[in-house]
């Protein structure tokens, strides 16, 4: 077996197993929750109004931005590497009757089973940091996108407040907690990652992101106002997580 599919394959099974208790495990907790909230939200913003377009978003996990896209109106289509993830999240779907409109299909990003420019919007959160080719995937991405199409992604920030953590995980190659493959990158990465692939870079958004166990009452406001102050002030760049929103150009 080839490295990078073994690694795939190790990914996999980790969400396999973790899938039951995936939301649990992170977003139970008063920081938790916090967390889940502001993600949603920037994701819905650099979403727009997906009333009646055809969104693609890889890597749903247990559905926490599927739902939020299938209830603004989206047609959705749903990929994930770990059919357990899908299954939890066909199931979150059917309990607000939304399942009906979403197609769920298990694959990896790197090779997307759709056409060459089928959708309008593609949405791939908390995917980039456990891919081992990533300039090959968020091309794959760009490819099923139509010309002037959205892709919003979110990546792990190498050159942030948690810089000694990124760059033990980049050593390791596994997560801090977690054993799965992780790497964080730096925003001057993935901006030329967009370029070679020909995606224009439109919006950038930081988030603190902090462990779901940091509820201290003196702790947990502290953070919220820097996650809240890091959003598009000039500290975005120096912000845990970056989200990002980069445009397919019109074709000439």
């Amino acid at each position: 077996m080839k490295p990078l599919n073994r690694q795939r394959n190790r990914i996999a099974s980790f969400y396999e197993a973790e899938a039951n208790a995936y939301d649990r495990k992170r977003w139970s907790s008063e920081a938790g929750r916090r967390m889940d909230q502001n993600q949603r939200a920037i994701v819905c913003e650099l979403a727009g109004d997906c009333r009646g377009k055809r969104v693609l978003e890889i890597g749903p996990g247990t559905g926490r931005f599927s739902v939020e896209l299938a209830q603004s109106g989206a047609n959705l289509y749903l990929t994930d590497i770990a059919s357990n993830m899908l299954r939890v999240t066909r199931q979150r779907l059917g309990e607000i009757r939304l399942c009906e409109r979403s197609y769920l299909v298990q694959a990896e990003i790197g090779s997307l089973p759709f056409p060459t420019g089928s959708f309008d919007l593609g949405v791939a959160i908390n995917v980039f940091s456990h891919l081992d080719d990533p300039n090959r995937s968020l091309s794959e991405a760009a490819r099923v996108l139509r010309p002037g199409g959205a892709l919003v992604v979110n990546f792990p920030n190498l050159w942030s407040f948690y810089l000694p953590i990124g760059l033990i995980v980049n050593l390791r190659k596994r997560a801090m907690l977690r054993d799965v493959y992780s790497h964080w990158y730096s925003v001057v990465e993935i901006r030329r990652t967009c370029e070679l692939i020909g995606l224009e870079l439109q919006r950038l958004v930081g988030h603190v992101h902090f462990p779901n166990n940091w509820g201290n009452a003196l702790v947990l406001p502290l953070l919220t106002n820097l996650d809240r102050i890091s959003r598009d002030s000039l500290l975005r760049y120096f912000a845990p997580t970056v989200f990002i929103k980069a445009v397919k150009p019109l074709e000439l």
